[in-house]
């Protein structure tokens, strides 16, 4: 009876884990209003295999002002260098900007994988900046997250914060690439030779 407890009790962590999924944080003032245009208006990345242009996008309008673009990612190798430009749509407010990247792929954004922020705030002012692609990154797709707050550089407690009050979040893919295995050169194998010097011969087995 203790063994079948176990065995259930182990199965319900790992299928917790299994089926666990991204939080989803939520602002309170929905960002499509005249005076709440405090959202990601333009991202898009460079140096990547595949790369990001999601420009001129607004508010999303989606219920807590977050959005996932499933079908957009940037691909790359370990040790990749990616340039990052955002912004918001300018205005009379000015916002602050954070990505992360789950590199481990356990659909968690912690303090490690914040890999850029913005430093400042600003109203329409077009950000710039780069992150590197850890080498140990597990193979795969996995989850990058850019969030805008108002008048706030976001941190870590923000990713996963519930009533925020002015700002957007936009999620997207991004696939670590597996390094192609080096060439590999097969050597023939060395012939055996053998000299008759009676009659000037090599033979060759």
């Amino acid at each position: 009876m203790k063994k079948l407890s176990f065995f259930i009790f182990v199965s319900i962590v790992l299928a917790s884990k299994v089926y666990s999924q991204y939080c989803t944080p939520s602002f309170t003032n929905i960002c499509t209003t005249a005076l709440a245009a405090d959202y990601v208006h333009n991202f898009s990345t460079t140096g990547g295999d595949v790369n990001i242009s999601n420009l001129n996008t607004g508010c999303s309008g989606n219920a807590g002002n977050y959005i996932y673009y499933s079908t957009l990612k940037t691909a790359a190798l370990p040790g990749t260098t990616i340039n990052l430009s955002v912004s918001n749509q300018a205005n009379t407010w000015s916002d602050g900007f954070a990505i992360w990247v789950d590199w481990n792929q356990d659909q968690a954004f912690d303090a490690t994988e914040l890999v850029w922020n913005s430093g400042v705030t600003g109203n329409g002012t077009v950000f710039t900046g780069f992150f590197v692609v850890p080498n140990n990154a597990k193979p795969g797709i996995t989850r990058m997250r850019v969030l805008d707050r108002f008048n706030v550089i976001p941190s870590t407690p923000d990713v996963c914060a519930t009533g925020m009050d002015y700002g957007e979040c936009e999620d997207y893919n991004f696939e670590v690439l597996s390094a192609a295995p080096p060439p590999q050169f097969i050597v023939p194998p060395i012939a055996n030779y053998a000299y008759d010097e009676g009659i000037d011969t090599v033979w060759v087995n």
